[in-house]
């Protein structure tokens, strides 16, 4: 694709003769209606004088920029970006892509947003060698903005600062959609149209976009030098995407650029423009350098401004994302997250992404806006999301900065369809409600969206939790999370003790980090996270230990139940700081058997993985008890569940409360959640129980009276209200409406203002 559409380029630059003359420039608005605040204009720019450039997009040879001022003295810089005008067309193979308009020259562009009413006064600047040229002013008006465009999404400026986000002109912006990476080869954009137009009917208003797949800079375009084809391409989307009320994250690379092999092959660092084989500057074996080497930073600048000059000017790019799942020197980051929110006039989110929690010198960049995670189990390790949703939240609060749960799924092998045939989409919804009562800045985005949410019209799920969050004034609340006690079973239920599993939800590359207390009730506080995979000395970075805390009404046992080792492991248990028991387990061929079954991985450097499925245990005895479990040989091993014998007391249900309060009004927000909701009871044909005089007790709250509404989870409708009074020091006990598997509660004062919000069908545009 590349190779066809950079060489017509090239021609176009580098044909034009020599002008002579003094270095000029000259501009037009392209379209001629007046335009919108938050709309885009655009401005054709022409450039004499200079000769002909042997790289238009290397700014130390050529650099265009605009200055706009407007009303109220504002002043935006805008750089300008070389263009060549492609147009959608439907290619042999049926899918829709980008060619190259007939009759139609590269040359110069500027795109720039008004940000407010009035009249606006442009002048545009070029240097080169030779010296530098302004040109004449072109002024022109900015009609009012179009009814629902609420602009850009930026940090909140009021109390939820913190946690969340709003858009230019205030309006609550919560983040409530789906990853949706690529489209398929044989679609293009097509699928960019369907899954889009989907989201953006649900309610949905955001979508993680990866430009990887088609990058701006290859080994066809060479480093530095940009393919036109691909930058068009994302200009379709992001028109897509605003025109369905959609924020785009743009993720700009994977992991796999710097990257060979990997379980898909997806390692792309043999043919990354980078890579010296390939004419880049960095030595092709040591990747790592990209982060270190002067040239290469030099470049990766150069495609930022780029990016900033052609796509900042669309309110449908909400976040910029540096890498996917790839970390680098911290002073990388701080250097790059600068320079493109100095770049950038709109100033909008800057964010990157890991498996795990990530490194606190680089989330602790003043320039980055957002943390990120991303979580998923092993092959159905993990069977349930939500548990994991407030230990991650919580594990990155210490920044005081939004957060989100960019990636989820039951399995990073493979779509969540494998698990859930029958599209119940227990999974996606768990991960959406638990991610927003958890104090995230929106629900957690699935990853399957081509594969999963869209064959199995999942979309539903995303409409619930929209409507929901239209009625919450997020960006004026400082919500924080409140430890609610779980609620007691309903009256004339049986006394006495069961067993007490616990499933982990944090998965590959979670670390604990800290004790978990397990009450009698089978919640779950403390500082540590329910970790899915015990890492042995062949992982030292990523090696913990798994300490819990329980109160054993009488002698018991704790268990664990082993999933897949890699290569070996040895798990020790240790209750009381004294050894309880150890207990090996080898993976390869030639160790003693015990596994289920064994299999190589060649792109693993040829390790043996074994499915083990056994369980182990060791005595505890009546009484308080600290058990610590790790794996102090080998590779790794992946624990299924851990379970703690006659330590649940038969008191109390298996509902979870996750909630919110914001301390200065009252509001309160609860999802109160069936544990038992989860995707393998699903599969297995589990009836969920119908849950009636359930009472949820709120302490705490400021004396006055308050609507309570009850929302059906998976309609996003409204089911009950009430007008209740707070007292001072007694409790508020509300009791929540019949429901099956979780419901919902907004507590709001009754003098409190409605939530500001777009009209239906413009939300988050």
């Amino acid at each position: 694709m590349a190779a066809s559409a950079f060489p017509l380029f090239l021609a176009a630059a580098s044909s034009s003769p020599a002008l002579a003359g003094v270095l000029h420039i000259t501009t037009r608005l392209s379209a001629k209606q007046s335009p919108r605040v938050f709309g885009m204009a655009e401005f054709d720019v022409t450039v004499s004088g200079g000769g002909a450039y042997a790289n238009p997009f290397d700014p130390d040879e050529v650099a265009v920029d605009g200055v706009f001022r407007g009303p109220g003295g504002l002043r935006l810089e805008v750089p300008a970006f070389w263009f060549a005008p492609y147009q959608t067309q439907t290619m042999p193979d049926g899918a829709l892509d980008m060619a190259m308009a007939p009759s139609s020259p590269p040359g110069w562009r500027l795109r720039f947003a008004p940000t407010a009413a009035g009249s606006w006064h442009l002048v545009a600047r070029v240097r080169d060698r030779s010296g530098s040229a302004v040109s004449e002013p072109v002024v022109f008006q900015a009609a009012p903005a179009a009814r629902g465009d609420h602009g850009f999404v930026k940090r909140a400026a009021g109390a939820g600062k913190r946690r969340y986000f709003e858009r230019s002109d205030g309006a609550a912006y919560f983040i409530v959609g789906e990853n949706v990476g690529w489209a398929r080869d044989n679609r293009g954009l097509l699928d960019y149209r369907d899954w889009f137009s989907a989201l953006g009917k649900s309610g949905a208003n955001f979508a993680r976009v990866w430009m990887a797949f088609r990058p701006l800079e290859s080994k066809a375009t060479g480093a530095g030098r940009y393919d036109l084809r691909n930058a068009a391409l994302f200009d379709e989307i992001l028109g897509l995407a605003r025109s369905n009320g959609l924020a785009c994250m743009l993720a700009f690379g994977t992991y796999g650029d710097l990257a060979t092999g990997g379980y898909w092959g997806e390692g792309q660092w043999p043919s990354n423009p980078y890579n010296a084989d390939n004419g880049g500057p960095v030595p092709s074996s040591a990747p790592d350098d990209f982060f270190t080497n002067a040239a290469a930073r030099k470049l990766y600048r150069n495609r930022l401004r780029y990016l900033v000059a052609r796509y900042s000017a669309y309110t449908s790019t909400g976040f910029w994302e540096f890498w996917n799942e790839r970390g680098g020197a911290a002073t990388w980051f701080a250097e790059m997250a600068k320079f493109v929110k100095r770049a950038d006039p709109y100033r909008r989110p800057v964010t990157n992404s890991y498996g795990t929690t990530g490194p606190a010198e680089v989330w602790s960049i003043p320039e980055m806006d957002l943390t990120q995670t991303h979580r998923y189990g092993d092959d159905g390790s993990v069977a349930d999301i939500a548990p994991d949703m407030p230990s991650d939240a919580n594990a990155h609060s210490v920044y005081r900065k939004p957060h989100l749960m960019g990636e989820f799924g039951i399995s990073w092998r493979g779509d969540d369809g494998k698990f859930d045939p029958n599209g119940v989409g227990t999974n996606l919804h768990n991960g959406l409600w638990s991610s927003a009562m958890a104090g995230n800045a929106g629900g957690a985005c699935i990853w399957w969206w081509d594969s999963y949410v869209h064959p199995k019209n999942l979309y539903p799920e995303f409409t619930a939790l929209s409507r929901f969050a239209a009625a919450v004034d997020w960006p004026r609340r400082a919500f924080e999370p409140l430890d609610l006690r779980v609620p007691a079973a309903p009256a004339g239920g049986p006394a006495g003790h069961r067993d007490l599993t616990l499933s982990p939800s944090a998965g590959w590359g979670a670390m604990s980090s800290g004790t978990i207390v397990v009450g009698d009730d089978g919640a779950l506080r403390g500082e540590g996270a329910l970790i899915g995979t015990l890492y042995g000395p062949d992982k030292p970075d990523l090696r913990s230990v798994e300490t819990f805390e329980v109160t054993m009404p009488a002698a018991g046992a704790f268990r664990f139940r082993a999933g897949t080792v890699s290569d070996r492991a040895e798990v020790r248990v240790t209750v009381d700081g004294r050894p309880a028991g150890t207990f090996p387990f080898d993976a390869r061929p030639s160790g003693p058997r015990g596994y289920k079954e064994t299999t190589q991985h060649p792109e693993y450097g040829g390790i043996y993985q074994a499915n083990f499925d056994v369980t182990r245990e060791v005595p505890l005895s009546a009484g308080r008890h600290t058990v610590a479990v790790e794996n102090v040989a080998g590779d790794w091993v992946s624990v299924l569940s851990y379970e703690f014998t006659g330590a649940l007391s038969s008191r109390y249900t298996t509902l979870r409360p996750l909630a919110l309060r914001d301390a200065a009004t009252g509001e309160t927000l609860v999802w109160l959640h069936d544990t038992e909701s989860n995707w393998k009871n699903d599969r297995d044909g589990v009836i969920p129980r119908r849950w009636q005089g359930i009472s949820v007790p709120l302490t705490g709250l400021r004396p006055g009276r308050y609507r309570a509404a009850w929302w059906d989870t998976r309609s996003g409708r409204i089911i009950r209200t009430e007008t209740v009074t707070a007292k001072r020091s007694k409790p508020l006990s509300l009791k929540a409406p019949p429901f099956t598997r979780d419901v919902a509660l907004r507590l709001a004062p009754e003098a409190a203002a409605p939530a500001r919000k777009a009209p239906a069908g413009a939300r988050g545009r």
